[in-house]
């Protein structure tokens, strides 16, 4: 069994693999800036490329949930953003995983037993829980905050002991049935 999570990010999607016997694999994918609709599709396209070579056929997979910007200059990427996630979640059925979606504050409780944890607070909270893992921003500490959370889900911890808080965060993931998972 391999856990995987993924927070999708059209400047910097995280990757993150734990295999039940705790070894820890991480990966950003970067791909730059677009301006027409054939840029969208081949930087969807390479992004969902790359995820898919990451992720073993077969594994529970937990995905950060759509960020959706309200206004401002970003609102534009809504279709974009949308187009990766929903592609990313397609290919994910398609290698057989199990897809468990998490909000961003479920994320954050996660990682540090706070929903309303800044960005830097989870980074450092994955560098402490993972020392020996490559963690080399945000995107990559939260697909390792959502990794570790499905290793523990399936039985096989790597990250220590956990607060009440992140207990509670636990419980409230809408995992899948335990006669559904996989082998």
């Amino acid at each position: 069994m391999i856990a995987v999570g993924i927070d999708p990010s059209l400047s910097a999607t995280g990757l993150a693999s734990i295999t039940d016997a705790g070894a820890v694999e991480t990966q950003r994918v970067v791909h730059g800036a677009t301006t027409g609709l054939s840029e969208m599709a081949e930087r969807v396209r390479y992004i969902v490329g790359r995820t898919v070579r990451f992720v073993p056929r077969g594994s529970l997979v937990l995905i950060e949930e759509m960020y959706i910007p309200q206004g401002g200059k970003q609102a534009g990427l809504v279709l974009e953003r949308a187009w990766l996630w929903g592609f990313l979640v397609d290919q994910m059925f398609r290698l057989g995983c199990e897809v468990v979606v998490v909000g961003a504050k479920q994320r954050a409780k996660l990682a540090t037993g706070n929903g309303n944890a800044e960005k830097a607070e989870v980074a450092a909270a994955m560098r402490d829980r993972f020392p020996g893992v490559r963690i080399p921003d945000h995107n990559v500490a939260d697909a390792v905050a959502m990794a570790a959370a499905g290793a523990r889900w399936a039985g096989f911890p790597v990250d220590g002991a956990l607060s009440k808080k992140q207990h509670e965060a636990m419980a409230a993931v809408a995992w899948p049935l335990r006669e559904e998972r996989s082998a």
